[in-house]
């Protein structure tokens, strides 16, 4: 058996006297343990490892651990023995000058923990905090998943700072999950699109009936192109949608680990970079993906905010709770489309790219070019459109980039530039 090490009580006043970022102590327990007793206060100045030898190395934490360096956590446990039903330990992860990680072969189940100053990076998968997280930092997911049990509306004290889960199903979703139990109440989930030093996209969440006694949201938010690719983990369509139409952002609200789903309520906020220039922001509505029929349907229940740029889904129920969301607007109001993908594979079917108009242009130009820029193909009839050969012989498969420029019935000209896949 390791022997554990009693930390005795050091003066915060000398402690902040004490320049952060400036030594580079560092701390590794192999086996045994550490006691951080109560009004405690242990500070590293650099990295604090946990390793396994004869036995776990452990902390019991009842005071402070003030960290400036990565916390890794290399044991076959969670670090933190001694977790009371109300947690008194804090990690505090203050460092200003230097990014912070999470980090090691098993998730950290901490009690409580503080994020302020510089970028805070999740590297363990699962790590879970059972009292409060104080954040006055960015947090980044980076595709992870982080898990508060605390099942208050106040567990989660946002300062400042955001955090940051704007990976995408291919590379891999950052999330946060919230275990809110039978809780009624409002959650809020400050996520940040990293476009600015602000929450700017926060989730704002609402159980209005209490759902079954274990159970907990899984939150995450991420964009997409103008094609709303890549789809969430299960989804390969937008239809009957249009993707021209559709916010370029998904949300992911999982309330799948209930037995029996929570009534719900919540508010999905989008930057503007999101909105493509042609969709009409006061004909927005929310839309889900039915996993029963594996489409795409609209949610009859909201409230628009366009100016606020926010959706207010409302009285969402266990039936209809599905978990991946998006935006759409009525198609009607959109006067020129473009598809994003063609086959000319000679089976009569979606075999040339041109875009869909409800109008007859005064003029029009259409040009596609390759990856190297090279013009393979130019038309001035909007009825004629480009069947993916280019010299006579089958263009490549791949992704090609258009131009049009047309003169709309009322005399304005428009441009528009984007891209068409070819798939056989």
């Amino acid at each position: 058996m390791g022997k554990y090490i009693k930390i005795l009580v050091v003066f915060l006043c000398a402690v902040l006297t004490i320049p952060l970022n400036l030594l580079s102590q560092s701390v590794v327990i192999k086996g045994g343990g550490v006691v951080v007793q109560p009004a405690t206060f242990w500070v590293i100045q650099g990295d604090l490892t946990v390793k396994d030898e004869l036995s776990d190395g452990k902390i019991s934490l009842d005071g402070t651990v003030l960290l400036s360096g990565d916390i890794t956590n290399d044991t076959q446990d969670s670090i933190f023995k001694n977790q009371e039903t109300v947690p008194d330990g804090w990690v505090i992860m203050p460092n200003t000058a230097a990014v912070q990680r999470i980090k090691g072969i098993t998730p950290i189940a901490f009690e409580n923990i503080s994020f302020s100053g510089s970028d805070k990076i999740l590297e363990n998968n699962n790590t879970s905090v059972n009292g409060i997280i104080r954040l006055n930092a960015i947090f980044q997911l980076n595709r992870r998943k982080l898990i508060l049990n605390n099942k208050s509306c106040s567990a989660l004290e946002h300062y400042g700072g955001y955090l940051f889960a704007e990976t995408n199903s291919v590379e891999g979703i950052g999330s946060f999950q919230w275990n809110i139990s039978n809780n009624i109440g409002t959650f809020r989930i400050p996520f940040g699109s990293g476009q600015s030093d602000t929450s700017d996209i926060p989730l704002s969440y609402q159980s209005t009936s209490a759902g079954s006694n274990a159970g907990g949201i899984v939150f995450s938010t991420y964009p997409t192109d103008n094609a709303n690719t890549p789809y969430p983990e299960e989804v390969n369509t937008m239809a009957p949608y249009i993707p021209l139409l559709t916010v370029n952002r998904f949300w992911l609200i999982d309330a799948n680990s209930y037995a029996q789903k929570p009534v719900s309520s919540f508010i999905l906020r989008y930057t503007n970079s999101d909105v493509e220039s042609n969709i009409a922001k006061d004909r927005l509505k929310p839309t889900k993906y039915r996993m029963s029929d594996m489409q795409w349907s609209e949610y009859s229940i909201f409230d628009n905010n366009d100016l606020n740029n926010s959706m207010s889904v409302l009285n969402v129920n266990g039936i209809s709770f599905d978990k991946n969301w998006t935006i759409t607007s009525d198609n009607e109001l959109v006067d020129v489309f473009f598809p994003n993908a063609f086959t000319p594979d000679l089976n009569g079917i979606n075999e040339t790219f041109k875009p869909v108009m409800n109008f007859l242009p005064k003029t029009f130009v259409m040009y596609i070019y390759d990856r190297w820029g090279n013009l393979v193909f130019v038309t001035k009839n909007p009825e004629t459109g480009w069947d993916g050969r280019y010299l006579g012989a089958e263009s490549q498969i791949g992704t090609y980039s258009w131009k049009v420029i047309l003169e709309k019935p009322d005399g304005k000209e428009y441009q528009y530039v984007g891209h068409i896949s070819i798939i056989k």
